[in-house]
């Protein structure tokens, strides 16, 4: 960019010069005149001369040191993306299950009440399995309720019974009485 230096300035007076010069092709980081550069640069034969481009590092490393920040941003805002799906999907899945298990502990250790019932809103398989359990606990009740129902009937025809009892050993008495 500096006119005043050109067919003026010669390369081969700087260490950087030397190196090129040496090399004949490749790629050479530098610092001149307090700026990082990087220099490309190949023989061309039939011309008896170096090609040499110059650029300053920072200007040809800012579209990768871009990159790598939208690149960071990217995959900061996937990484919370993916947490964020992650706790909705397992949220949905295990407080059903938490739920079907507090009601599976309440009728295992509770007071042995067949009238709760588990909650079975969802379609999936924690729903199925709520609503089955939900009919076992209807199927015990029904059968608890016609064991209460058949222990009256059963206490009813012992009081009966023990009547009856009452009324033979108090004839038999009588009997007894009767033969004495």
């Amino acid at each position: 960019p500096d006119d005043t230096k050109v067919y003026k300035l010669n390369v081969a007076d700087f260490d950087f010069g030397k190196k090129i010069i040496s090399m004949k092709k490749g790629v050479l980081e530098y610092s001149y005149d307090g700026i990082d550069k990087l220099a490309v640069f190949k023989t061309i034969d039939s011309l008896g001369c170096i090609v040499v481009v110059v650029a300053s590092s920072k200007e040809v490393f800012s579209p990768v040191a871009a990159m790598g920040k939208m690149n960071l941003m990217v995959s900061m805002g996937v990484l919370v993306s993916a947490l964020v799906i992650l706790w909705f999907v397992t949220s949905s899945i295990v407080r059903p299950i938490g739920d079907v298990e507090m009601g599976l502990k309440d009728a295992a250790q509770g007071e042995g009440d067949l009238t709760k019932r588990l909650n079975a809103k969802s379609r999936d398989e924690v729903g199925s399995l709520s609503r089955w359990f939900n009919s076992f606990v209807e199927k015990l009740q029904g059968i608890i309720g016609d064991i209460a129902g058949h222990t009256n009937e059963l206490t009813g025809s012992s009081g009966d019974l023990l009547a009856v009892a009452e009324q033979l050993s108090e004839g038999s008495q009588k009997m007894s009485s009767r033969s004495d």
